[in-house]
């Protein structure tokens, strides 16, 4: 799990602004991070991991060295859904824009919400009227606005449960 945490620091921070700017967007203290970017911690606690995993939109799982190699794809297509069909593949969607094009039969997993609100991403929200209802965040200007699949801006939304990923 360790080396996967490292390897993702690696990837990612000199295109973010560093160790510091990263750690500020994952709500994590500087040096916490820094240390298990620098080998000196090996034992993030539980939390710590579930910040990183946010930020990077991924599962506590996919940090394992026991799961399976991923393949990423730029698009969803027929065949790839045939081949997860006949071949038992799970295939997970972490593009959250791809949402609208899959299968009627996919399984959307969500968890619980945990701030900060992330750009695209689709949340489950409670309404003013405590309906329960999917929406999808877009930022706007300076702040962050529900918008619905017929592109109405929601502005007295709450978001309870957060999506993670899609099992096709």
């Amino acid at each position: 799990m360790i080396n996967e945490i490292v390897r993702l620091i690696k990837e990612s921070k000199k295109s973010t602004g560093g160790i510091k700017y990263l750690a500020q967007e994952m709500g994590v203290k500087y040096s916490t991070l820094y240390s298990l970017y620098s080998g000196k911690n090996s034992n993030p606690t539980i939390d710590t991991v579930g910040k990183i995993c946010d930020y990077y939109n991924i599962t506590f799982s996919d940090l394992s060295s026991d799961t399976h190699v991923q393949q990423c794809f730029d698009a969803l297509t027929e065949s790839l859904i045939e081949l997860s069909k006949h071949k038992g593949i799970e295939v997970f969607i972490k593009n959250n824009d791809l949402i609208d094009s899959l299968p009627k039969s996919s399984q959307l997993i969500f968890e619980q919400f945990t701030p900060p609100l992330k750009n695209k991403n689709h949340y489950i929200c409670i309404t003013k009227s405590n309906e329960i209802v999917l929406r999808k965040v877009m930022k706007d200007e300076n702040q962050f606005v529900f918008i619905s699949t017929n592109r109405i801006i929601h502005e007295n939304d709450r978001p309870i449960m957060q999506l993670k990923n899609v099992k096709i």
